[in-house]
């Protein structure tokens, strides 16, 4: 789950990056001090060693054998703890005084120094040095000092590794959320805008860094899309008003025209066809129009009043089984109460006439008597339109909420393909998604469609 996390999420990484750079430097460092703290208390321990060695030569230079003897025994008797060895004796190992048993195994013609262990176990700087003709003197310092010393230098240092580690990982923590906020914020402005809210803007608060950078592309884009949006819907709406006026005239000179009764019998009739293709123009316009504005309002449906969409789905149904009554077609209702949402009155009727107008038309197919077709509400809300006709084509699945696409089957292709467009945009007006779902329960086995809408779930 960890890798999973980190693989999905570049500030886990960075976090992660930051934590193991820290471990590998501190590690590296805590190696060098090392070497550095031992070379230290080793030449430290040497210096004692050399030191005391020095003094007690001195001794025996100035006063005889006799008197260092003596002094080595009041040092070997005044000294608690970290009791320094010594050694007097000849090179054959008959000692003196002092108190190491045996020769440690130095030159003493060399004056060598060294690590050695004592017969009591004792771990030692040794240094032996012929001082006489027969004489050797050996000076021992123990560890035990030393290595206190370095175990305190290492809690120490384990203690404060421990702290720095801790705090990159906090400020490394603190860093990653903090940016992640800030990016955060950006990717919400973009699925605002995805839902169509194409007004809203990235912050530029924050330091000049490339979140701001981001931020301020980000603006520059969505900018460049409002303005582009704006054009198209202007244009749109421009030339569709522009269209209609003159189409407005037009069929009134035709109206004039199939109302003369000096005018011939086909040119009366020709201009009566001419003016219902008017009439489907400017409805095509309309529904155009209404794409456009609903469009442009995606999701934009909490400043609208609340609406008994119950109460709305039965006044229509029971519409369409007033008017379907004589054909012998079935309209059936399933309406559950007191589902209340957000909405405009007119734009819902509208998107559910075209849904019940084109289960109509495919559920009847090539004029079939007994055609059956269902309106069903749940609380949710859930809307689901369904007919009993032949179905929508494999091939048509895909592209059947695009503007100008319409169906293969009878009836189907008269219209503009406009109405499932609109069903569309008016749903993602009101924040829900419209789809083609599988046939359910009302509809003949294996034939039929179902439109659902549900709320949009992102």
């Amino acid at each position: 789950m960890f890798l999973r996390f980190l693989n999905h999420s570049l500030l886990a990484r960075y976090t992660a990056i930051t934590a193991l750079a820290t471990v590998v430097l501190l590690g590296g460092g805590a190696l060098f001090l090392n070497r550095v703290l031992e070379d230290s208390i080793e030449n430290r321990l040497i210096r004692e060693v050399d030191v005391d060695l020095a003094g007690l030569v001195d001794i025996y230079a100035s006063s005889g054998r006799a008197e260092l003897t003596e002094r080595i025994e009041d040092r070997l008797g005044t000294v608690a703890s970290d009791q320094p060895h010594y050694y007097l004796g000849d090179a054959a190992g008959n000692r003196a005084a002092g108190n190491i048993a045996r020769l440690p195994p130095l030159s003493t013609h060399l004056s060598q120094g060294g690590k050695v262990t004592l017969a009591t176990g004792e771990k030692v700087f040794a240094r032996a040095t012929m001082i006489g003709p027969d004489t050797v003197l050996v000076v021992a310092h123990e560890y035990g000092t030393v290595e206190r010393d370095y175990r305190r230098l290492r809690i120490a240092r384990c203690g404060v590794g421990a702290l720095l580690l801790a705090g990159f990982i906090v400020i490394g923590a603190l860093l990653a959320r903090r940016l992640r906020q800030r990016v955060d914020r950006i990717a919400e402005v973009l699925d605002g805008v995805d839902r169509g809210e194409i007004d809203r803007r990235a912050e530029l608060t924050g330091p000049d860094d490339e979140i701001t950078a981001l931020a301020r592309a980000t603006n520059r884009t969505i900018a460049r899309y409002q303005a582009l949006a704006d054009a198209h819907r202007e244009v749109t709406e421009h030339t569709a008003h522009e269209m209609r006026t003159p189409l407005a005239h037009l069929d009134y000179r035709l109206g004039k025209l199939a109302d003369d009764e000096t005018a011939t019998e086909p040119s009366r009739a020709l201009a009566q066809v001419a003016r219902a293709d008017i009439r489907n123009i400017v409805a095509m316009l309309d529904s155009l129009l209404d794409i456009a504005s609903s469009e442009a309002r995606r999701d934009d449906f909490r400043s609208l009043p609340e609406l008994d969409l119950s109460q709305l789905c039965l006044q229509i149904g029971e519409m369409y089984q007033e008017s379907t009554e004589e054909d012998g077609t079935e309209v059936t209702l399933d309406i559950a109460p007191d589902v209340v949402v957000r909405g405009d009155r007119m734009q819902l009727s509208r998107m559910l006439t075209n849904l019940l107008d084109n289960a109509l038309r495919y559920g009847r197919g090539e004029g079939a008597a007994g055609a059956r077709i269902g309106l069903v509400l749940r609380p949710g809300p859930v809307l689901r339109v369904w007919d009993s006709g032949p179905g929508i084509p494999d091939g048509l699945r895909d592209r059947l909420f695009e503007r100008f696409v319409r169906g293969d089957h009878g009836a189907a292709g008269q219209g503009h393909g406009l109405g499932l467009a609109l069903a569309r945009a008016i749903a993602e007006r009101h924040g829900w998604r419209i789809r083609l779902a599988d046939a359910g329960p009302g509809a003949l086995p294996g034939k039929g469609a179902v439109f659902e809408i549900a709320r949009d779930g992102r």
